[in-house]
């Protein structure tokens, strides 16, 4: 599926992105990681093919490409949401 000489993979992308990046968007995303047990940290808990899905969608989006990872990084680490005492 070619468009306007983009691949399919980038039209894929443009789509999950548009979608995603909407308030309501971030939150059905945030819901079906979850799901899939991208946030888990308990062993017993992750379904591998689930977090492979998690990590598609995550990849798809383009935040895990890899050339967006050291950005993906930067902002898992400054994440301006991350309250500073939660482990206090």
């Amino acid at each position: 599926m070619e468009k306007k000489g983009l691949s399919e993979e980038q039209i894929l992308s443009s789509q999950f992105k548009r979608v995603f990046s909407t308030d309501d968007g971030k939150e059905v995303l945030l819901h079906i990681l979850n799901d899939l047990g991208y946030f888990a940290t308990d062993p017993k808990y992750i379904i591998p093919e689930n977090l492979a899905i998690a990590n598609k969608i995550v990849l798809t989006i383009g935040a895990t490409h890899e050339d967006n990872l050291l950005s993906f990084a930067n902002s898992v680490v400054n994440c301006t949401s991350i309250k500073e005492d939660i482990y206090e």
